[in-house]
């Protein structure tokens, strides 16, 4: 149902859901770890904060608590190629947890702006990251990242226009994906990583 309303509603989605495949949001069962790994790949290509991650892995263990990662020495975690602030914001999040065990059962139950406020309080953790966790974590449908560079580069490449679209631009093009904008932004990524063309006389 909610792809044949994203269709109808929007050529350029009409176009991408009907060459790509079928939406999967693929998301996670451990938020902790979520958070943890995208605090580790910020500002990082996907194949440098894939070997730094597993790196951290190799050293920490699969099944780490928030204890062990509250302990581990931060000279350890920069020999495997984390940063000393992030370092810092993972064992933050580390701390975050110990002090308030309950912390990510509660933000399942909270409102989308409930959930940004709240888990930006956590030292290292931006309004992307935020909105990432929503998306992949707490399986949120409709969100729209507008700081993301790939949705950015996406919607000016199938929508055709000159340049990457301000936040205005995109939240004014989103209002034809409400409420799945997530969905949407799911297919912006799967699109540009097929490197689809799409017609001209779409627009």
């Amino acid at each position: 149902m909610y792809l044949e309303e994203l269709k109808s509603s929007d050529k350029v989605m009409r176009e991408l859901i009907e060459r790509l495949p079928k939406f999967n949001l693929d998301m996670s069962c451990n938020p902790f770890y979520d958070l943890v790994r995208s605090i580790i790949s910020q500002q990082l290509s996907v194949k440098a904060a894939s070997t730094i991650y597993s790196r951290f892995i190799n050293l920490i263990g699969e099944n780490y608590s928030a204890l062990e990662l509250n302990m581990i020495n931060i000279d350890e975690l920069k020999s495997v190629g984390i940063s000393t602030s992030k370092c810092n914001y993972i064992k933050n999040v580390a701390s975050k947890l110990l002090d308030e065990p309950g912390f990510f059962n509660r933000l399942k139950k909270s409102p989308n702006e409930e959930v940004i406020k709240d888990i930006t309080t956590i030292k290292g953790v931006g309004i992307w990251t935020a909105q990432m966790f929503l998306m992949f974590s707490l399986g949120r449908i409709d969100v729209l990242p507008t700081a993301d560079i790939g949705i950015q580069n996406a919607v000016q490449k199938f929508y055709q226009l000159d340049a990457k679209p301000s936040i205005h631009l995109l939240e004014k093009i989103a209002l034809k994906w409400k409420p799945y904008r997530t969905i949407a932004c799911w297919y912006l990524w799967q699109g540009l990583d097929a490197k689809i063309v799409l017609k001209k006389n779409l627009i």
